[in-house]
C-alpha cells in the first residue's frame, strides 16, 4: 500500500492533459515517509449524510450535475479499486495539503472545517482541495510555496473523499464567498465551486495555473489517507 499511494502521489503531478507541470513541486519526486488510514465512524456518518442530502436535493429539483470538467486524472480515479465513489454525487478524490502533522490530525479526528481556514483564498473562505499534487504540496510545509519537503521538514497531505456534487465554475475570483453562488435558473444553490485552469486570477501570473476544487460545508469531504513525504 505504500508503494501504490507513494505512486499516485507520483502520477498525479502532470497537468489534466497529461503534459507536465513546471511548477516547483511539478519536479519533484515524492517519496512516502508514513502514511495512515483514517477510521472514523462518526465523520464518514455524517459524510454519508451529506452525500445523500446532495443527492436528494438533485432529484427533488431536477437538477443534473455538472460533469467535472477538466476530469480528475486516472491516478486519483483509479485508487485503489475497493473505494467505490458515489457518481451519483460527483464524489471524487482530492489533494489536501496542511502545513502541521497536529492539523491533518484534528481534522482526522473532526473533519474538515472551512470556519478555521485560513481566509483570503480567491475562490472564497472554504476549504480547497486539487487533483495535483505538486498543486496541494505548496501547502503542506510551512514553505511549501517556496520550497520542497525534505527530511528535515516533512510534508503533510491528506487523501480525502469530496462530494462536488453540482460545481460552479469559477470564471474570475470571487473572494467575498462563504458559501456558493446560486444557480441563474433556480434559487437553488450549487454544491462546490471549481477554479479551472486558464481562467484569470489577479495574481502575478495573470492566470490559474492548477485545477482548484472549493467546498463549504465541514461534512462535504472525508479524510481518506494522512500522508507524510520528502520531495527529491
Amino acid at each position: 500500500m505504500m508503494s501504490t499511494l507513494e505512486g499516485v502521489l507520483n502520477r498525479s503531478k502532470p497537468r489534466h492533459d497529461g503534459t507536465d507541470c513546471d511548477c516547483l513541486h511539478g519536479r519533484s519526486t515524492f517519496r512516502l515517509v508514513e502514511a495512515y488510514q483514517v477510521k472514523n465512524r462518526k465523520l464518514w456518518r455524517r459524510y454519508q449524510r451529506h452525500v445523500r442530502s446532495i443527492v436528494d436535493k438533485h432529484k427533488q429539483h431536477g437538477i443534473k450535475p455538472r460533469v467535472i470538467d477538466p476530469p480528475v486524472g486516472d491516478a486519483l480515479t483509479r485508487f485503489p479499486q475497493e473505494i467505490q465513489l458515489d457518481l451519483a454525487g460527483n464524489e471524487i478524490l482530492l489533494f489536501h495539503g496542511t502545513r502541521e502533522f497536529d492539523k491533518a490530525k484534528d481534522i482526522a479526528k473532526e473533519g474538515f472545517d472551512n470556519r478555521i481556514a485560513r481566509s483570503g483564498g480567491l475562490y472564497g473562505s472554504g476549504t480547497y482541495f486539487a487533483a495535483q499534487t505538486c498543486k496541494s504540496a505548496q501547502y503542506a510545509t510551512i514553505n511549501g510555496v517556496t520550497g520542497k519537503a525534505s527530511a528535515h521538514l516533512i510534508g503533510t497531505m491528506l487523501v480525502a473523499r469530496v462530494a462536488i456534487g453540482d460545481p460552479h465554475y469559477a470564471s474570475v475570483p470571487c473572494r467575498n464567498l462563504t458559501r456558493p453562488p446560486t444557480k441563474s435558473a433556480h434559487e437553488i444553490r450549487y454544491d462546490s465551486i471549481i477554479a479551472k485552469p486558464g481562467i484569470p486570477n489577479g495574481q502575478s501570473n495573470g492566470v490559474q495555473a492548477h485545477m482548484e476544487f472549493v467546498t463549504f460545508a465541514p461534512e462535504q469531504a472525508y479524510p481518506e489517507y494522512i500522508l507524510r513525504f520528502t520531495e527529491e
